[in-house]
């Protein structure tokens, strides 16, 4: 005996509702989703980011984000605190995304917990000199579990040391106060040229006010207050989405659309890391005229790139040689930071160059 048409009718939109709400219901997100040491991470930039807009918030939310461009992809290797270089100056740090960026290489240094993810700090490499940014205490940036309207905030104290030689002194530090408030402001699927995920969208603002500027003194060997400052900045943040399993935010927008990126793909494993650790480029600074060390084989292309991204030298690699060693002389170029590309056949290797003239 057939059904009744009504009761298909209602049968019918019982089983849309159902399997409607499973593909837009709410998730918690919790440390298990957070970033696992030796996996890599994909994430593809659009420093315009004209195309998109962080759209609204509360519940059942739709966020059509696939009009991210595609400018760059950085690269972001999850590793074990005490595995970097710079761990002794993060005690409390645990866990560190060193992400490879095309012409700058950041160690962000967190401590993941149950309850809790915190920025200790950073450190920057964007040419020969280093930059150092230390939070105290460290700044809140994921509590578990997560869910809608999960809300924290706080004021932590921020050190920034940058190298920088002058009469006298050799580096300066500025302090500065940083007040932050990050919400759960929304839920829901977001789209992006990767793909749809349920996910809690994550809104972070802050504020930073800047207190006093020292440099360090060559003469007296320490620091020397140089002057005490009441500038507060404007606010700054982004509109995160983040789901289940995925280790990192499968898509932001900066809180004044300046930038957006999505997660494009992530890899378990350290074979990426494993690869970038094969090329080796020397001297580095340098004038120029460089020796690339390529352990291993299926290398296939080598390239160098300035900073507006044209290429100024090319050449090709048999992919059958391995353990090769390329001498390289550019030493007509203009000093700066320049990219080093290797493309091999398990994915492209970028190296930050620095030409001193």
């Amino acid at each position: 005996m057939k059904p009744p048409t009504q009761f298909k009718a209602i049968t019918i939109t019982v089983l849309a509702f159902i399997f409607g709400s499973a593909a837009n219901a709410q998730i918690t997100i919790t440390e298990s989703d957070m970033p696992v040491a030796g996996n890599a991470y994909y994430t593809v930039y659009d420093s315009t980011a004209t195309a998109v807009t962080p759209g609204g918030s509360g519940p059942g939310q739709t966020w059509d984000l696939s009009a991210i461009a595609n400018q760059y992809v950085d690269t972001e290797y999850c590793l074990t605190a005490a595995s970097t270089p710079y761990a002794a100056l993060f005690p409390t740090a645990n866990l560190v995304l060193n992400i490879h960026q095309p012409f700058s290489v950041l160690y962000q240094y967190y401590n993941l917990s149950s309850g809790s993810m915190a920025t200790s700090g950073s450190i920057v490499v964007p040419g020969a000199t280093t930059e150092t940014f230390t939070d105290s205490p460290a700044m809140r940036s994921m509590t578990f579990p997560l869910t809608y309207l999960s809300t924290w905030g706080g004021t932590s104290r921020s050190v920034f040391k940058l190298a920088s030689a002058g009469t006298g002194f050799d580096s300066m530090k500025i302090i500065s106060w940083v007040t932050y408030t990050d919400t759960v402001d929304a839920w829901g699927t977001v789209i992006t040229p990767a793909g749809s995920w349920n996910s809690l969208r994550l809104k972070q603002l802050s504020i930073a006010a800047e207190d006093s500027f020292f440099q360090y003194s060559t003469d007296s060997n320490a620091w020397a207050f140089i002057d005490a400052e009441a500038t507060t900045g404007l606010p700054t943040g982004n509109y995160s989405w983040y789901a289940n399993s995925e280790g990192i935010a499968v898509a932001s927008i900066g809180y004044n659309v300046s930038h957006a990126s999505y997660l494009q793909t992530a890899t378990s494993g350290i074979k990426n890391i494993s690869l970038y650790n094969q090329v080796n480029v020397y001297p580095n600074p340098g004038n120029g005229k460089m020796t690339i060390k390529l352990v291993g084989s299926g290398y296939n292309a080598v390239g160098l790139y300035d900073m507006l991204g044209r290429q100024v030298y090319a050449q090709n690699v048999n992919a059958m040689q391995s353990d090769l060693l390329l001498e390289i002389n550019e030493s007509n170029l203009p000093g700066g930071v320049y990219l080093l590309q290797i493309d091999n056949k398990s994915g492209n290797i970028n190296k930050r160059v620095v030409i001193e003239q």
